[in-house]
């Protein structure tokens, strides 16, 4: 079996109750959109998962996971 290194990278991952939002190098994308041949199908505290046609990748964030609330007036 042969692992292929994906060349996207996982920098940070914002989950809030009505938004997600992944920033997969350096583009800030929500669940639904495409990233190449790829489309963003779940994001969740510390990965984010793009499929295409062929494949799946599970991108893994590289730092510990935080938790941080913020209140939005």
């Amino acid at each position: 079996m042969t692992i292929k290194k994906s060349s996207y990278t996982l920098q940070s991952v914002l989950i809030s109750p009505n938004r997600q939002l992944a920033q997969i190098n350096g583009q800030l994308l929500n669940i639904g959109d495409t990233l190449g041949s790829y489309k963003l199908v779940e994001i969740s505290k510390n990965s984010a998962t793009l499929r295409s046609a062929k494949e799946t990748l599970v991108l893994k964030t590289q730092l510990p996971s935080t938790t941080t609330k913020i209140k939005l007036h």
